[in-house]
């Protein structure tokens, strides 16, 4: 059940025959404003009280809201209809300028004071409040200047997040007022899958290796008093060279070389970890999955719909496909549900992820949480106690994957999944440690189903152990003659020939060499002096 409302006026319902559109078509895609056509007739009531810029509308589903914007066209048609275009509420911070300004400090406060000028400059309903902020930079320090007047959402798209990352998610109240967030990350998990067989309708995979680097060259700020536009660079803490590379990666693509410029960071090895981290990313695969699928919540009222910023789990194993995927663009018209579509955006997080998500065609975790009752005003979803126990193994003709998870929810609107994924491949096997724990956000009003995913491996490859968690910077590998420890694919520390080697220690209380010691003393120096024996 849709429904319209321009200025708070309801002027669609989809239950009644005097309010009657021929077209209501919704597009939405992260971090773009997004877009909303719809056609009326002479004999609405409000065919002629539509305002360009200024009137703004709603679209309710079921009585959670979808979209938010203002009127920027409309068209008189032969047959007396009229079609406006409206745009999403993103757009509003175009009707703001920022003045030149040089700003030295955290990205959260450039944020907040990019979006309290915008509020200042306009009506009440273009304003934002500022929400959740949980994009950071590794110092929390950056350096920004603009000596143009550009508009508030240029300033935030080329001053933060281009360089930094991150989604814009403006959510609403129960009022309909609106708060903008700037978020790493959508914390949503989808309370139904897309499943071969069963509601995908049509499946298109597009693989983007445009964008991909082996090498970078890093750069930060310029270098005062020099004669050229010198820059830092890392070869002072890189052996000489300025540039690093991914050998795996040059090993797959070859050499391909990128350049980036960190203008806020003047110490060398702090370039070295944000050109690390950066080349991390690029070396990966962009992958997009276009789908057709029904919404089961069409048929099911105690589904919840699809909605921009979930994630979705995705399984067909003709297709080879069974992960999460991020829904980054949806298409919803208002008359014809069989013309819905969504599209589903998955960056590897790592080099090697590739082969650890979806090359295998042995079934994951299973997130569906089944609902008990659901009101759609709120969307409140209650949750009897419930646990699930399975356990499967599966034989692909390369692979075999063994798979023990238990699940269990309770109506405290938490849910957890625990599990444990062995795969066998030709030349290695992995065990795959997996906790995944989704609550219900009551802050939220469409009270949207948030999850966090811990994932911790133990992988046998090349007759080497690796341990680590699948998001974290610091590994272990176990080789043959030698224990090696990574931070941030940087080696740190190993264990060779009875000895330790470490890159950089520090030492918070004692050394004991022997029977001897380095120890402090109260008052600041240091003594060394025998500690045992006689």
């Amino acid at each position: 059940m849709y429904q319209i409302f321009a200025d708070g006026t309801l002027i669609y319902d989809s239950r009644y025959e005097e309010y009657v559109i021929t077209k209501g078509q919704i597009s939405k895609e992260v971090n773009k404003s997004g877009s909303f056509v719809f056609t009326i007739y002479q004999d609405n009531p409000y065919y002629n009280q539509l305002e360009k810029l200024k009137t703004i509308i709603t679209v309710y589903r079921d009585g959670s809201l979808i979209f938010r914007g203002r009127i920027i066209d409309d068209n008189d048609g032969f047959y007396n209809d009229k079609t406006f275009t409206c745009e999403g509420e993103l757009s509003f911070l175009l009707d703001s300028i920022k003045r030149p300004y040089t700003y030295t400090g955290s990205p959260s406060q450039l944020f907040t004071r990019l979006i309290e000028t915008h509020n200042e400059q306009v009506a009440a309903d273009k304003q934002f409040t500022v929400g959740e902020i949980t994009v950071e930079d590794p110092n929390d320090y950056i350096n920004r200047q603009n000596t143009a007047y550009e508009d508030t959402l240029t300033n935030i798209n080329t001053r933060l997040l281009e360089p930094l990352g991150g989604y814009i998610n403006i959510t609403h109240d129960s009022t309909g007022a609106p708060t903008i967030n700037w978020i790493d990350d959508f914390p949503y998990l989808a309370t139904q899958s897309i499943e071969f067989g069963e509601n995908l309708l049509d499946f298109t995979k597009k693989n983007d290796a445009s964008s991909i680097i082996t090498a970078l060259i890093p750069l930060g700020s310029k270098i005062e008093g020099s004669n050229v536009e010198a820059r830092v660079t890392i070869e002072s803490v890189n052996g000489g060279v300025d540039y690093i590379f991914n050998q795996a990666a040059v090993n797959k693509y070859g050499w391909i070389f990128g350049v980036e410029i960190w203008d806020d960071v003047t110490e060398p090895s702090n370039l070295l970890t944000k050109g690390q981290t950066y080349l991390n990313e690029m070396i990966n695969l962009d992958v997009s999955i276009e789908l057709t699928a029904i919404d089961l919540s069409n048929m099911d009222k105690s589904i919840s719909a699809f909605e921009l910023g979930d994630y979705v789990q995705v399984i067909s194993a003709p297709h080879g496909i069974d992960a999460k995927y991020l829904l980054t663009k949806q298409e919803i018209d208002l008359l014809h549900a069989e013309n819905n579509k969504i599209t589903l955006g998955y960056t590897f997080s790592t080099f090697t992820d590739t082969t650890l998500s979806n090359t295998n065609t042995g079934t994951t975790l299973n997130q569906k949480v089944e609902t008990i009752e659901s009101n759609y005003v709120t969307d409140t979803v209650l949750y009897d106690e419930v646990e699930a126990l399975k356990s499967m193994i599966s034989q692909a003709s390369d692979s075999i994957t063994m798979e023990v998870l238990q699940e269990y929810a309770t109506n405290d609107e938490v849910t957890s999944a625990i599990g444990t994924l062995y795969t066998q491949l030709k030349d290695s096997f992995e065990f795959v440690f997996t906790e995944i724990e989704t609550t219900i956000n009551s802050n939220d009003a469409n009270t949207r189903q948030e999850f966090e995913e811990i994932r911790k491996y133990i992988r046998f490859q090349d007759g080497n152990i690796i341990l680590g968690e699948s998001d974290s910077e610091l590994t272990a590998v176990i080789e043959n003659d030698q224990i090696v420890f990574y931070d941030n694919a940087e080696q740190v520390a190993y264990i060779s020939n009875h000895k330790l080697y470490i890159t950089d220690a520090e030492i918070l209380t004692s050394i004991i060499i022997g029977n001897y010691a380095f120890i402090p003393r109260d008052n600041g120096n240091l003594s060394f002096k025998k500690v045992r024996g006689s």
